[in-house]
C-alpha cells in the first residue's frame, strides 16, 4: 500500500504530531487513569497480591546499588541498563501507588546515575534502549516533582546518548533499524517511548523517531506469521513481545493510532500452549528453563484483545504461582503485569488439548488437560538458520534440527534436540546432540538444566542477543550439569573423522548421554 517509504513516514509523523502537548506523565498511566487502577487494586485481590510483591521489591531495591558503567564481557552494559530500568520502574509505580518520598528520591537517584554514564554503550545498541526506556519512564512518571536542573539532565542525556546514535542507525540502515529479530522490537520500542518522553525538549528528533520506532515494531509483526508461534523460541518471545507491546500501549495512552494486529492475539495463545503442567515452557532455540509467570506482554494481549482463554490462563498461572512459591520474583517491568492484568473471564471455556503451529519453527504440541498432573508432549520441527536457534554440525555442515520434550504426571520433563545424520555420514539414523533434564519433585521447585551452548564455525555464526558469558571450563562428566546424577554410566562415544570444534566448558558432541523414561509414551 505504501509504496514509498518517504511518503509513509511523512503520514505517519502526522498522525504521531502533538507528541510535545500531551502532559506529563504520558507513558502507560496517565493521571486520569490512577483512580481506576485504585479501584482496581481494591477490588479485585488477585491484582491487590500481585501489587503487593510489585511494593516489597520497591523496598528491596532501596537497598540495592545504581547503575553503573560496567562492561564485564567488553561488549554489553546491558545488565547495568536492566538494573535501572528495575529500579526506576518498581521506584517510580511505588512513588505513584502512595508508597512514599523514599521511592521517589531512589528513582532520581537512578536516573542520576544513568545519566552521568559517559554513554550508553551504543555498539550493543541492546543497552542503549533499555536505559532509554529506564531514563524515559522515571522522567515522565517524576516529571512534575523534578527541578529544572534535574529535566534538563535527563533531557540531555537521551538526546545525546540514545535519540541522536539511534537517527544514526536509522539513517544509515542498520541491521537492526529493518525487522530482523528481537533487536528491532527491543530497540525501535525503547528509542520511540524515549523519544515520546522528551518530545518538544528535543531539537526536532521525537516526532521522526516515534514515527520510524513504531512502523518497524509494527512491522515486527511478521515474526509471529502465520499462526502466532516466534520462532525464536519462548524466552526471547517475553523479551520481544514485551517491548513490542509497551511501544503499543504507549501510543493508547498517547492517542495514536495503531495497527490492530490479529497475528498478536494468535502469539498469546501459542506462549500459553508452550508451557507445560509443571510450569516450565518448551524452551527450543536459545533459551533457558524456568518456572514460568506471566509477563507483561501476556496480560496486555489477554486485556487489549479480550481473550477469554488467555485471561483465564494468565490470572490461573499468577495464583499458581503465589501459591507454589509463596512468592513471585518479577521481571524489570513486572509493574506493568499489574497494570494490564485482565479482568476475570466471565465465562469458562474448555481450552484445546492439541494445537498445531506454522511458520519457521513449526510446533505441534499435545496434552491431557491443563492441570498440574498433566501429561504434555510438544515436537518442534525447523531450521536451525533461525534467529537463536539450536546450531547441530556435523562433517561442518548445517543440518535440518528437530526437538521434542515431554512431560509425564507432572514429574519429570526432558527436552531433546537432534540432527538427522548426513546419508555418507559416521553413523546413520539420528543421534542426540544436546539434551535438557529438567526435574520436578515434592522437595524441589525450582528445575535444573544443562545449558550447553553449541557455537557455529566463525565463518557461519550468527549474532546473538543473549548476555549470559561464556560458560567457565570444567571437568568432563557423564552427569548432566547441575542436575541429580544419571543412574548408569553413558553411553560410548561416537567416533568420528572430522569431530566438531568444541566450546569452552562445553560437553564433547559425541557424547551419548543415557537416561531412563517411563513405558507410558
Amino acid at each position: 500500500m505504501w509504496k514509498f517509504g518517504g511518503i509513509w513516514l511523512a503520514t505517519l509523523a502526522l498522525a504521531a504530531g502533538g507528541l510535545a502537548e500531551k502532559p506529563h506523565p504520558r507513558l502507560w498511566l496517565p493521571k486520569s487513569s490512577e483512580a481506576a487502577l485504585r479501584e482496581k487494586l481494591a477490588r479485585d485481590p488477585l491484582a491487590a497480591k500481585l501489587q503487593a510483591v510489585t511494593m516489597d521489591e520497591a523496598e528491596r531495591v532501596l537497598k540495592k546499588r545504581t547503575c553503573r558503567y560496567e562492561i564485564p564481557d567488553g561488549k554489553r552494559l546491558l545488565l547495568e541498563s536492566r538494573i535501572a530500568l528495575h529500579n526506576i520502574m518498581h521506584c517510580g509505580w511505588a512513588w505513584r501507588m502512595g508508597g512514599g518520598e523514599k521511592f521517589r528520591l531512589r528513582a532520581i537517584a537512578e536516573l542520576e546515575a544513568a545519566c552521568a554514564l559517559k554513554d550508553w554503550n551504543p555498539p550493543h545498541f541492546l543497552d542503549t534502549a533499555e536505559m532509554a526506556s529506564a531514563v524515559a519512564t522515571g522522567y515522565d512518571w517524576l516529571y512534575d516533582t523534578l527541578t529544572p536542573e534535574q529535566r534538563a539532565m535527563c533531557e540531555r542525556a537521551i538526546i545525546e546518548k540514545a535519540l541522536k546514535p539511534a537517527k544514526a542507525v536509522y539513517d544509515k540502515g542498520g541491521w537492526w533499524s529493518n525487522p530482523r529479530n528481537n533487536w528491532s522490537q527491543v530497540c525501535g520500542s525503547g528509542i520511540a517511548l524515549a523519544a515520546a518522553a522528551v518530545a518538544g525538549k528535543d531539537a526536532g528528533l521525537a516526532e521522526d523517531l516515534f514515527a520510524r520506532g513504531l512502523k518497524l515494531v509494527e512491522s515486527c509483526g511478521k515474526f509471529y506469521e502465520p499462526d502466532g508461534m516466534y520462532p525464536e523460541g519462548p524466552g526471547y518471545w517475553h523479551y520481544g513481545t514485551n517491548f513490542h507491546v509497551m511501544l503499543l500501549a504507549a501510543c493508547q495512552t498517547l492517542e495514536k493510532p495503531i495497527t490492530d494486529n490479529a497475528i498478536l492475539k494468535k502469539s498469546g495463545d501459542a506462549v500459553m500452549q508452550l508451557t507445560g503442567p509443571t510450569r516450565i515452557a518448551f524452551n527450543f532455540a536459545d533459551g533457558g528453563s524456568r518456572l514460568e509467570t506471566p509477563s507483561p506482554a501476556q496480560c496486555w494481549l489477554a486485556s487489549h484483545f479480550k481473550a477469554a482463554d488467555q485471561a483465564r490462563y494468565v490470572r490461573g498461572l499468577f495464583s499458581r504461582a503465589l501459591a507454589d512459591d509463596g512468592e513471585i520474583t518479577g521481571d524489570r517491568y513486572f509493574p506493568l503485569a499489574v497494570l494490564w492484568l485482565p479482568e476475570p473471564p466471565a465465562v469458562k471455556k474448555t481450552l484445546p488439548t492439541a494445537a498445531v503451529f506454522g511458520g519457521e519453527q513449526a510446533i505441534a504440541i499435545f496434552r491431557t488437560g491443563w492441570d498440574a498432573n498433566a501429561a504434555f508432549f510438544a515436537i518442534k520441527g525447523g531450521t536451525p538458520a533461525a534467529s537463536q536457534a539450536t546450531w547441530t554440525w556435523a562433517h561442518s555442515s548445517m543440518m535440518p534440527t528437530a526437538s521434542a520434550g515431554f512431560t509425564i504426571s507432572g514429574v519429570k520433563t526432558t527436552t531433546c534436540r537432534a540432527t538427522s545424520a548426513a546419508s555418507d555420514g559416521p553413523i546413520s539414523g539420528s543421534r542426540t546432540v544436546r539434551t535438557t533434564l529438567l526435574k520436578s519433585t515434592e522437595n524441589s521447585k525450582t528445575p535444573t538444566r544443562n545449558p550447553a551452548r553449541w557455537p557455529a564455525p566463525a565463518r557461519l555464526r550468527r549474532h546473538s542477543t543473549s548476555p549470559t558469558p561464556t560458560p567457565e571450563p570444567r571437568k568432563k562428566s557423564c552427569a548432566v550439569r547441575g542436575s541429580t546424577p544419571l543412574p548408569e554410566p553413558c553411553g560410548s562415544r561416537i567416533k568420528s573423522r572430522n569431530p566438531p570444534a568444541r566450546s569452552s566448558g562445553g560437553p564433547s558432541p559425541t557424547l551419548r548421554p543415557r537416561f531412563k523414561a517411563t513405558k507410558s509414551f
